[in-house]
């Protein structure tokens, strides 16, 4: 697993991740989540999951709590990119619906 923080414009982070989203890795999530929401004048939060191998129940918890945080600091959390594969987990779990719009 292997998560990153970059810069969008000026009121936009990119959660960039990799690898298998599971148990082991969802904290990993959440505390770059809270880095990437520290700035209070981020207001949208685009999650990539171009390179998102696997995703489990974890996995689909770390999302949904990102999704909450950023609504509470006033900002949306998008998740972009998901391989087939992880498209149809999000959306047989609903998770496509509240996160990809």
């Amino acid at each position: 697993m292997h998560i990153s923080v970059t810069g969008g414009d000026s009121d936009t982070r990119v959660l960039v991740v990799a690898g298998e989203l599971d148990m082991a890795a969802a904290p990993h999530v959440h505390t770059a989540a809270a880095t990437a929401l520290r700035d209070d004048h981020v207001r949208r939060l685009v999650i990539d999951f171009a390179d998102v191998t696997f995703l489990d129940c974890a996995g689909i918890a770390a999302l949904l709590e990102v999704s909450r945080r950023a609504r509470a600091r006033g900002a949306d959390a998008v998740l972009v990119h998901p391989r087939p594969l992880v498209q149809r987990v999000l959306e047989a779990t609903g998770v496509a619906e509240r996160l990809m719009g």
